[in-house]
């Protein structure tokens, strides 16, 4: 198989086509091999090298928001370049247009003229090309074309016609205008229709020259590959005229298309040109060959290519500005502990990033020595975005109405995923504490390994998130939870000494969730009020894109 370009994206690269360049990171996502893949088959569905047969073909590039199509895009013409002719084009900057074709043709011959290293007088013949074309008239315009060919303004001659009540002699010479009138139009109409016909014809040959003037100055390979961006979030009339230019004038041989949308979002666009109710799948079958999905990224990797998430760092808040994000964590795992939330409340990947960017906003507003449970604030983010007219019963009682004398934990657990994500906490212990009634004073780090552990999101709602909105206020239940949370993890620490000294040992997931439960109270969490926090939701949920 012939070398098709170079999908090595382990480095950051310039992509060449807007000025100031834009740098494209190296790929995060490991999306190179997609790209290789697609361009390997490509140009075998474009050109067999052993008959010399050329043949046109349209893939549909189909990714979601999030999912890196503008960037996957960008790095496969920067791959391509110098193996292919290729083109691409960003339709949703080009829409102001009103003409798809002139979109389409410039891009085209400009970028295929720079390629060939041609002057700017070769391309005389196609602007010629496409000036016929442009000159042709849609139905709506038969008006005007009436006026310009025939001399008579056909709106006229209908309003006059309502006008008259009797058939005399004028009346009749209306009639026999109307009859020239009529044949002088069917003639202009043919002959427009004529022109525009054979204009596409040169224009199609046109491009083809280009083509082929690229691919013999350069010495590179067919076919030529026609890279559409962004074509969803056009304007509805703009992207169904695009794709009607594509298929019904760009089906020339060797020339291959790659479009690049959301295609749910393109059916929609579809659907608000032809009504609600017409079939926008089946149409756009009709124009593409074959789709590609380009599969959502997992969101560990997703978020810090889209959010600030290193402002989450608390290692540095802690020091820089004495503020506590609950768990002492690395960047790193705050992504698994936050993502982690988003799976379990099954968030889609553009919401989850809008809930960071409002966390993070956040952040960067907390006054200097604050304190903020992470976890607690984005399972709250979580629950608005689920159900906005739930959220407030869910936060400000134990068991809300809608929910059938249900515990929130119940309800929880019942319609998502908390009782199989987990998240992860660095514990870090200091000292001693003396529990009162225990009688002797118990060093926690003699008996706990500081180190990283994991427990469940259940755990941290049934323990914390329903002391925290239970009791909606500072003190009384919360405090004697500090007292009972530290004694009980001592008898958990005491455990896991006695295990090591061959007796039963402690349940580790028992253990772990003590752990939790203590290590969120020494950092005084607790002393954070529910209000702080359904204030804090409040504030941020109307900062969106």
């Amino acid at each position: 198989m012939a070398n098709q370009g170079c999908f090595v994206w382990d480095q950051s690269i310039e992509f060449e086509l807007e000025e100031p360049r834009e740098v494209l990171p190296q790929d995060a996502l490991d999306r190179s091999k997609y790209a290789e893949f697609i361009a390997n088959f490509l140009a075998a569905e474009g050109y067999n090298s052993e008959t010399d047969k050329k043949r046109n073909y349209v893939l549909n590039l189909n990714a979601e928001w999030g999912a890196g199509k503008t960037y996957f895009i960008k790095r496969f013409y920067q791959s391509l370049k110098g193996v292919h002719p290729v083109v691409y084009i960003d339709a949703w900057k080009q829409d102001y247009s009103d003409d798809p074709l002139l979109t389409v043709v410039s891009s085209m011959i400009c970028q295929l003229k720079e390629q060939a290293g041609v002057s700017d007088g070769s391309v005389s013949k196609a602007s010629k090309n496409i000036f016929e074309i442009g000159k042709s008239a849609a139905p709506a315009l038969v008006g005007a074309l009436t006026k310009r060919y025939v001399g008579i303004d056909i709106r006229e001659l209908f309003d006059n016609e309502q006008d008259v009540e009797s058939e005399d002699e004028s009346q009749t010479s209306k009639s026999a205008d109307y009859g020239n009138v009529a044949k002088d139009l069917t003639n202009a109409l043919l002959k427009e229709h004529q022109t525009k016909a054979q204009a596409i014809r040169n224009l199609k040959t046109d491009v083809k020259e280009w083509i082929g003037a690229v691919v013999g100055i350069k010495q590179i390979q067919y076919p030529a590959f026609i890279l559409i961006d962004e074509l969803d979030r056009c304007r509805p009339s703009y992207a169904v005229e695009m794709l009607e230019v594509i298929k019904h004038i760009f089906d020339i041989e060797g020339i291959v298309f790659v479009i690049a949308t959301d295609t749910d979002q393109l059916q929609h666009t579809v659907k608000s040109v032809y009504g609600s109710g017409f079939d926008a799948s089946r149409y756009l079958g009709r124009f593409f060959h074959s789709r590609f999905m380009l599969k959502q990224a997992e969101l560990e990797k997703l978020l810090p290519l889209h959010c600030n998430i290193d402002l989450l760092d608390s290692g540095s808040l802690k020091e820089s500005r004495n503020i506590t994000l609950w768990p002492l964590n690395s960047p790193e795992n705050h992504t698994k502990n936050l993502t982690g939330i988003f799976y379990a409340f099954n968030i889609p990947a553009r919401t989850a990033i809008q809930i960071i960017n409002r966390i993070t906003a956040i952040v960067s507003n907390l006054r200097d020595g604050a304190k903020l449970d992470l976890l607690m604030l984005t399972t709250l983010f979580c629950i608005r975005e689920l159900d906005e007219s739930l959220y407030p019963e869910l936060v400000r009682k134990y068991v809300a109405s809608r929910l059938e004398g249900q515990h929130i934990t119940n309800y929880l657990y019942k319609n998502y995923h908390i009782a199989f994500s987990d998240f992860y906490v660095n514990y870090e212990f200091e000292g001693s504490f003396h529990p009162s009634g225990l009688g002797a004073s118990y060093s926690v780090d003699q008996c706990i390994e500081q180190g990283l552990y994991h427990t469940g999101l259940e755990s941290c709602i049934s323990s914390i998130f329903l002391n925290i909105f239970n009791c909606g206020t500072r003190g009384g239940a919360i405090a004697m939870s500090v007292h009972n949370k530290k004694s009980e993890l001592v008898h958990a620490a005491e455990a896991v000494m006695n295990s090591r000294e061959g007796m039963p040992s402690v349940n580790p997931s028992t253990f772990n969730s003590e752990l939790l439960k203590y290590t969120y109270f020494d950092s005084e969490l607790e002393q954070v009020s529910s209000s702080t926090y359904t204030d804090l939701v409040e504030l941020a949920v109307n900062l969106s894109e």
